[in-house]
């Protein structure tokens, strides 16, 4: 199988060569006894419409498709939410069990450990979520109510609620205390969101079946760094979780310029030799890791190195024929971005292709040249990318240009270069379709097109749909509380869409010319 838009002098060769079988077959017989012209130019046609038959749209993942069963749109959404949203309580109960202050704080401190004893863990212990009163001693574990055997969050599920009202108005300099707080609540109240939503419909509240193998939540460095690894014996499946930013507006409000990074794909001719990224993003993977953890020649490893090296290389090695999916919200969408990226261009006798990265909520990442590099693991079948994104989701309008306040630096800092979204974006609506009956989200995918017209086009419509104006609130509010851009907000969108959601397959989206445009070509 060749694209034409990678290899067309090959496919050329091989379509000739094809050709010339073709005719060789049929025509030994014909040639001996001085075949018409008319008989020889009819055959050619034949053996011509006989190829033409055969060159169809493919989705550049056909052939992992054979071999690996590629869950549903929704269902890969749906689980690497659910793993976004675990990441903050499981930090929070490691962090509190390093300190002491939380009991039986072994449970979550040991690895490996099952999704569904972490669920048990927090519903044993949402007392020490609350947040803590001025005057009494912070991190206390008070209210630590429920059964003794939480195999679900159903025996504390009010808690959750009680939860949000915890702590009362804040003075300014707790605000990004308050921010904090709020930020972990909303993964609270969105797992409780999941366990009612499984209780309307009958079922018993569960998670995945999914072992966490690492977690890395100690930085100092890059407190921001947060991530799991965890294997999913049921699915098949090793996933890096990059938990988001610890307060909201702290990082997407904060200068963004960009930083020139390698490309993996320089070997080829059509591909620059560098792309350009966020600055913050690429300091989180690439910046030497806080572990100190050094490679084979002394070398002190970067995060992104030490990740892979550290776990993701063991548990594919021993889970063999399983595949790589990463994931997070919010500045671990980026970050997931990011590390995807570096991983689909790394050889495949390392790591298993196709990559999968589900990026949910998550900002602008890279320019031009990095969506060119980013399509083209796409189209060689090397990276797959949901990137889920809500209307009205300011987070996921921004930065919009390279900008840094520091005039002296403009030039290396790129300033004034226009970011651009990478992936096959499911975008999600607040009201779930008309009546909630229809599906309320689009696709948008930056199609590829010889065409300059098209090309433009295609450009400003996304541009307008992506832009800070075609996602304003009629609530001014809004920009305070960021309503849209929560675990909770996802989650909800996320299932309002789910029966629509769940009769699509990435790998058909892939293969659709009227999304993708002419990033695979004709086979």
């Amino acid at each position: 199988q060749y694209s034409i838009k990678d290899d067309q002098p090959i496919l050329s060769t091989v379509l000739l060569f094809a050709l010339f079988r073709k005719m060789s077959a049929d025509f030994v017989g014909p040639l001996e006894t001085a075949a018409s012209a008319e008989e020889i130019e009819r055959k050619i046609g034949t053996a011509a419409d006989d190829i033409s038959i055969a060159m169809t749209i493919m989705s550049p993942f056909s052939k992992t498709s054979k071999e690996f069963v590629w869950p549903s749109v929704y269902d890969e959404i749906d689980e690497m939410l659910e793993c976004c949203i675990l990441t903050y309580p499981i930090a929070d109960l490691r962090s509190m069990a390093r300190k002491g202050t939380l009991s039986n704080g072994e449970i979550v401190s040991k690895l490996p450990i099952s999704a569904t004893r972490c669920v048990d863990a927090i519903a044993a212990n949402l007392g020490a979520f609350k947040k803590p009163d001025p005057v009494s001693k912070a991190g206390t574990n008070a209210d630590t109510t429920g059964d003794d055997n939480a195999s679900t969050v159903a025996a504390t599920a009010s808690q959750f609620c009680a939860l949000a009202s915890g702590g009362g108005k804040t003075e300014e300099a707790d605000k990004a205390a308050d921010e904090s707080y709020a930020v972990r609540l909303d993964a609270l109240k969105a797992l409780h969101a999941r366990q009612l939503a499984a209780k309307a419909e009958g079922k018993a509240f569960s998670v995945s079946s999914a072992d966490y193998v690492a977690f890395s939540d100690e930085s100092t460095a890059k407190d921001e760094l947060c991530y799991s690894v965890s294997v999913d014996k049921d699915r098949k499946r090793v996933t890096v979780c990059f938990r988001g930013a610890s307060s909201d507006s702290a990082w997407a409000t904060s200068e963004a310029w960009m930083k020139a990074m390698r490309n993996p794909a320089a070997k080829r001719p059509d591909q620059p030799q560098e792309v350009k990224v966020h600055s913050k993003i690429y300091d989180c993977l690439f910046s030497p890791s806080s572990t100190g953890i050094k490679g084979p020649k002394g070398i002190l490893l970067n995060e992104f190195q030490t990740i892979l090296q550290k776990s993701v290389l063991m548990a594919l090695k021993r889970n063999p024929g399983f595949k790589l999916y990463v994931t997070g919200h919010s500045l671990g969408a980026a970050v997931a971005t990011l590390f995807a990226f570096e991983s689909a261009a790394a050889n495949d006798s390392i790591i298993p292709k196709p990559v999968t990265c589900v990026s949910i909520g998550g900002p602008y990442v890279g320019d031009a040249n990095f969506r060119d590099a980013h399509q083209l693991l796409e189209r060689q079948g090397k990276l797959r990318h949901i990137r889920v994104s809500n209307h009205q989701d300011i987070v996921t309008t921004v930065p919009v240009v390279s900008f840094k306040l520091n005039v002296l630096e403009a030039v290396e800092s790129s300033v004034g270069t226009p970011f651009k979204h990478v992936g096959m974006n499911i975008r999600l609506r607040e009201d779930g379709g008309d009546e909630g009956n229809q599906p309320s989200y689009e696709v948008v995918y930056p199609k590829v097109s010889d065409s300059l017209l098209e090309t433009c086009k295609d450009e400003i419509e996304r541009g307008w749909r992506n832009s800070f104006l075609a996602n304003l609130s009629s609530n001014p509010s809004d920009y305070w509380s960021w309503p849209w851009h929560g675990k909770c907000a996802y989650n909800d969108r996320i299932q309002k869409n789910k029966a629509a959601l769940e009769k699509v397959q990435l790998d058909a989206l892939y293969k659709d010319d009227g999304v993708v445009g002419d990033l695979v070509g004709q086979i």
